[in-house]
């Protein structure tokens, strides 16, 4: 792995080079695919008709300085995008370099980090994530990691953040447990990243349908935050506890005690009671029934199963429909958003 590994850091040191000579080309577009993207619009230009007959009857313009300073850095925008490319290359050889030893070491995750965190916060990389590193980690995490604690719950994170971009963002809950129990058992994760963890594990639950473990790292995280005395961001984590309290049936709702959290939170305490005082949508109260959870997982598997063979489908009537077909296969009567919200106009 160590040639594939040099010749990658030499590919990513050649593109980092480039974006910096590129940058006022760039706009915000810093992530290496948005900013691959943004670069091939501008060489389209170059061959546009219509963009050329626009700029050239407004001379000294923007448009066409930018033209201009387009045309004079076009080899080095074609070899930007040229080795972005093979950084995209690149990076899937050594995943499957990992996935063929059966294993992933700590050198590994250093190696694949920038790509991975990549892929977290570029918008635009959803079709770059290969369904292999979903499917590799699917099973039997643990066993295909021999890394720290640390370092298997910065792994957790990314996949868990990577997952929610896709169509099957509810799919893998235990990633969280995993997640959730190593931020508690490990005494060398500071404050921000255990913080971070349970809330990313906390959000991916409320994908998976399981609000009550969501609930539980919200109001960890606002723990954490208040034993720190850092109380706006322990406000901010009760109120993402109290909007999904919110969405249980009344009699399973915490009742949350006003007067107290004001004490508690001071100037801060408005944004706790933005989350207590919260309108949601409706539930079906099956959904906090036992075994609820696990159901779901089935029956969206079948929909996208589904919709692989039918199409998109553009309404989201349509897929409710779809997931109330299935409940029903499965014994269970399921109301739809649009059901129990019948003065909501959903699109």
């Amino acid at each position: 792995m160590t040639a594939n590994y040099q010749a990658y850091q030499h590919t990513k040191q050649q593109i980092d080079q480039a974006l910096e000579q590129l940058d006022g080309l760039l706009r915000s577009q810093k992530t290496y695919f948005s900013a691959q993207q943004l670069l091939q619009a501008r060489l389209c230009n170059l061959d546009d008709p219509r963009y050329l007959s626009r700029i050239a009857q407004a001379p000294d313009s923007p448009a066409q300085k930018l033209y201009h300073v387009v045309l004079q850095n076009k080899a080095l925008i074609e070899q930007t995008v040229a080795s972005i490319d093979s950084f995209q290359q690149q990076s899937i050889e050594l995943l499957q370099e990992i996935f063929h030893r059966g294993v992933m070491e700590k050198q590994d995750l250093e190696a694949m980090f920038f790509y991975l965190h990549t892929l977290v916060v570029d918008n635009n990389s959803q079709e770059k994530i290969p369904m292999e590193l979903i499917d590799f980690f699917a099973v039997n995490t643990l066993e295909k990691c021999n890394l720290s604690q640390t370092e298997l719950a910065i792994l957790l994170h990314l996949l868990i953040q990577i997952k929610a971009k896709t169509r099957f963002a509810f799919a893998y809950p235990h990633w969280a447990d995993m997640l959730v129990q190593i931020v508690e058992s490990s005494t060398n994760i500071p404050l921000q990243g255990r913080a971070g963890f349970l809330l990313e594990a906390g959000d991916y639950y409320v994908v998976a349908c399981q609000r009550a473990k969501a609930m539980q790292c919200y109001h960890r995280v606002a723990e954490l935050y208040r034993k720190a005395d850092d109380l706006q961001n322990s406000a901010y984590a009760l109120q993402k506890y109290y909007k999904i309290n919110n969405s249980f049936p009344a009699n399973m709702q915490v009742e949350a005690d006003q007067q107290q959290l004001q004490q508690q939170y001071g100037k801060f305490a408005k944004i706790v009671l933005q989350g207590v005082e919260s309108k949601v949508l409706k539930v079906d109260p099956v959904e906090f029934s036992d075994g609820f959870a696990e159901i779901f997982q089935q029956v969206m598997h079948k929909v996208e199963k589904e919709i692989d063979k039918v199409g998109d489908l553009h309404l989201v009537h349509q897929r409710w429909q779809l997931m109330a077909k299935y409940f029903e296969q499965a014994g269970i009567c399921w109301r739809t958003p649009g059901v129990m919200n019948p003065g909501v106009r959903f699109d």
